[in-house]
């Protein structure tokens, strides 16, 4: 039982995270004035995560995903090997 709720808890705050923290960046419009996202200017909605190598708010959403994704990794060999011996 423990186990599975650490794997609720590691789980659960992507849900609220992606809520949080993806969204347009602060500096949309001056990124967007640049001549190589001008087809970006022509789709509706577009979101702009921030610039190269800097993407602003979503960089934490993603650090918790790929923290969630390497304990689902382990967690799955773990389990597979377990039930297998």
């Amino acid at each position: 039982v423990f186990v599975m709720c650490l794997t609720f808890v590691v789980f659960l705050p992507n849900i609220p995270g992606f809520a949080l923290f993806v969204g347009d960046h602060h500096n949309k419009s001056t990124i967007l004035q640049r001549s190589e996202y001008a087809w970006v200017q022509e789709v509706p909605g577009a979101i702009v995560f921030g610039e190269m190598f800097e993407p602003g708010p979503i960089d934490f959403e993603i650090g918790m995903l790929t923290f969630s994704a390497g304990y689902g990794i382990i967690f799955f060999v773990v389990v597979i090997t377990h039930s297998a011996v």
